[in-house]
């Protein structure tokens, strides 16, 4: 599987953490959806790229230093998951 261009996955990487932002928002109004998850995995999403979001993400881990082990200990198992999946030779399982 060929990388990304660099710009390519910068402009990825920003249009998916504005969706989760907008998701988030659409969340706050529905019953049925949890707009906080959106919300923090769009913040972690843009503080990658934005420095406004990783200031933000800064200051609530400073508010919230609980939470913040939990998003910590989350990330790790994700980004453990996204690995052990890249390295099947079908990414996504198979089609049958």
């Amino acid at each position: 599987m060929p990388a990304l261009p660099p710009r390519l996955r910068r402009y990825g990487l920003i249009g998916l953490g504005w969706l989760c932002l907008v998701l988030a928002v659409v969340g706050a109004l529905l019953p049925v959806m949890q707009g906080w998850m959106f919300l923090a995995a769009g913040l972690a999403i843009l503080s990658r790229e934005q420095p406004w979001a990783l200031r933000l993400v800064l200051a609530l881990r400073r508010r919230f230093p609980g939470f913040a082990g939990r998003l910590d200990r989350h990330a790790v198992r994700a980004r453990r998951w996204w690995r052990r999946r890249l390295r099947r030779k079908a990414p996504f399982g198979p089609l049958a």
